[in-house]
């Protein structure tokens, strides 16, 4: 459960922020360690699609600064010093369900993984393997409708979905994804991004996000872990 109170009025130390120009979307860093955030922020700065609204180093100071400055897209930190990420996700997905939520963290807890993906996650990249230029095509593929996955979460949710295939009725192959779809699914459950799948698929990162939303229509998912237990429920990886 969140324990914060934003009814409360609680007193965040950073300065309040101003909302973005009008259609430039405006991006939250939540994360304790100041050099990281240093290095997002300036990556975010040259990145030309989205505004860096700001940064909190708590759940304390988020859920203040993020209802002062309604977010479109918030980069989070599972460990916090007064918290997990997990609650922010939750948070964010039952205040602002618009907006993207990318996990940005260290690998930690097996259990606190799976349960930001189920409280709304919209990507995850571990932060002790990410670069700058990663990161921006991680952003570009949430702003395109996509799930960007460093390739051992991918991993590790593939084989957490796996077992769970053993305690659950499979359903019957879905016969209605293309031999195309059924190539783009496969390279998605292996954690590539849109701009990866089209360089091995000769396609325009454009076609890959339209096969992508296509396969998620006809599978019913609204994400790429939704995407990968579907499809090995199916028996279509």
């Amino acid at each position: 459960m969140i324990q914060q109170d934003i009814d409360a009025e609680p007193v965040s130390p950073n300065p309040a922020p101003t909302l973005p120009p009008a259609g430039l979307p405006n991006l939250w860093i939540v994360d304790d360690d100041v050099s990281f955030c240093e290095f997002l922020s300036e990556v975010m700065r040259q990145h030309p699609r989205y505004r860096l609204a700001g940064v909190s180093h708590t759940l304390s100071e988020a859920y203040v600064d993020l209802t002062r400055c309604p977010p479109d897209l918030v980069t989070i930190d599972l460990s916090l010093p007064d918290g997990s990420g997990v609650e922010l996700i939750r948070w964010l997905h039952q205040h602002y369900p618009a907006c993207k939520k990318m996990v940005v963290s260290l690998w930690g807890n097996d259990d606190l993984v799976f349960q930001a993906f189920q409280y709304g996650a919209d990507g995850f990249l571990q932060k002790d393997q990410l670069i700058g230029m990663e990161f921006t095509a991680a952003i570009q593929a949430l702003q395109d409708g996509g799930t960007p996955i460093s390739p051992k979460i991918a991993r590790k949710l593939l084989s957490h979905f796996q077992s769970l295939q053993n305690t659950q009725p499979v359903a019957e192959t879905d016969s209605t994804l293309s031999d195309r779809e059924r190539e783009v699914l496969q390279l998605l459950a292996k954690g590539l991004l849109y701009k990866e799948i089209a360089s091995l698929l000769s396609l325009s990162t454009h076609t890959v996000a339209t096969h992508v939303k296509r396969i998620y229509k006809k599978i019913n998912v609204a994400s790429r872990g939704e995407a990968v237990f579907e499809a090995q429920k199916r028996h279509l990886l």
